[in-house]
């Protein structure tokens, strides 16, 4: 029988492979013309859709991973997410249309927030350090690598599948559990998906809370609404009030538990503070509660 890595390194050609290919084909296609912004989450979703046939397993045996709470195969979750990016920045296609260009980068995204809900949610907390935490070696098309984590990679939340726009990707995520059966097999209702899915954003963005005079990460777990609400009040009342849940939090953020409670102010102002956009001024702001044990604002 196989390990994690032997497996990854079996599939890991033919996933390359069936990627260019994919991305070739799709780069065949008319570029479009000027899109009204509107438009955009509908033409970059109908592109993304073309990869499902070929990620849908990646998705599956990462979320099985997680479910069996199998610490060694989720060490390859980041480097499946690797080869999904590196598939996006690879190509010398003369004619290049950002949507299928952009499109396996965002689904590595996917595959991390998707496994990275599952595994919050069920309070592995070793599992979700290491989805967010371990290195995924990425190769440029110049041959160069990088070995930045999720949480160092920024751009990933504003995917070149949605033209570099950070709100879109959370609207399509928001309706992956209702146009995606197999989700079903891991969260039970859209409602618990939802919830999920606003935790480990809101993890996230603990995780990359910025210092001094940086931006902070944009909040899209708020454009989720009552399920970002309630994620909050969940992830932050149990750091309130819960010692192992204090502590696995700060095992997540490669912090003691002591010094998130005594920082917390300074970690959540700028991520409060941190704009949706001017399209969504009439949004609920759902907000860090500070401090910690106060109501979550909203």
């Amino acid at each position: 029988m196989m390990n994690a890595n032997q497996l990854f390194h079996t599939t890991k050609p033919e996933l390359e492979k069936q990627l260019s290919e994919r991305i070739a084909l799709l780069n065949q296609r008319e570029i479009p013309g000027k899109i009204q912004r509107n438009q955009i989450e509908a033409v970059a979703t109908e592109y993304i859709s073309q990869f499902d046939d070929i990620v849908e397993n990646v998705d599956k045996f990462a979320l099985s991973t997680v479910m069996r709470d199998w610490e060694q195969g989720t060490i390859v979750i980041p480097k499946f997410a690797g080869v999904m990016i590196t598939a996006s920045g690879n190509t010398k296609d003369e004619h290049i249309i950002r949507y299928s260009q952009g499109a396996p980068a965002f689904l590595g995204l996917r595959l991390l927030l998707l496994s990275g809900a599952l595994a919050l949610e069920m309070e592995e907390f070793n599992l979700v350090t290491t989805i967010l935490k371990e290195p995924i070696e990425v190769k440029d098309i110049s041959q160069q690598y990088s070995h930045l984590s999720l949480i160092h990679r920024d751009d990933l939340f504003y995917p070149d599948a949605f033209l570099g726009y950070a709100d879109f990707p959370i609207q399509y995520l928001k309706k992956f559990w209702i146009s995606h059966q197999y989700a079903h097999e891991y969260f039970h209702t859209n409602d618990e998906y939802l919830v999920a899915l606003s935790k480990i954003l809101i993890v996230i963005a603990l995780a990359t809370s910025p210092k001094k005079g940086e931006h902070a990460l944009y909040p899209g777990y708020r454009l989720l609404a009552n399920a970002a609400r309630d994620a909050m009040s969940s992830v932050c009342g149990k750091i309130a009030n819960s010692s192992n849940y204090l502590n696995g939090i700060a095992h997540v953020l490669g912090d003691t538990g002591e010094n998130v409670l005594s920082t917390w102010s300074e970690r959540v102002k700028p991520l409060n503070e941190a704009s949706l956009g001017s399209d969504y001024f009439p949004i609920p702001r759902v907000q860090f509660p500070d401090p910690i044990n106060s109501v979550v604002p909203y």
